[in-house]
């Protein structure tokens, strides 16, 4: 996939300790962090002005916030990353079958969603 010198990557996540946290872990990762944001009006915004290669999509912004944030990756070809505290939750077509990364995860789970 991407190398870490040149993978860019958003966090779209509206718990700011969680955001915190991956952000920490990706610069240990070695990923540069383009922006954090809570919502999808930040997420579209930062898809538009800073263009990162991948985002961190947290699934519990709500199903149409994350889904338009889905759809706008896709539409851009920005990979996605799905991410969610409810095991239940399930990842299709719509969010171009991104691997889902289940909370709350680790620095080696983390890595091996981004691989």
């Amino acid at each position: 996939m991407w190398s870490h010198s040149n993978a860019s990557i958003l966090i779209v996540q509206n718990d700011t300790p969680d955001a915190h946290a991956t952000e920490s872990m990706l610069l240990r990762l070695g990923y540069e962090v383009t922006a954090s944001t809570e919502d999808a009006a930040g997420a579209l915004l930062a898809l538009k002005t800073r263009r990162p290669n991948i985002v961190l999509l947290d699934l519990s912004l709500g199903a149409d916030t994350s889904l338009l944030v889905a759809k706008r990756c896709r539409k851009l070809g920005v990979l996605i990353v799905c991410t969610s505290d409810d095991p239940a939750s399930q990842v299709g077509p719509t969010y171009g079958d991104a691997p889902m990364l289940l909370k709350p995860f680790g620095l080696e789970g983390l890595r091996l969603a981004l691989k």
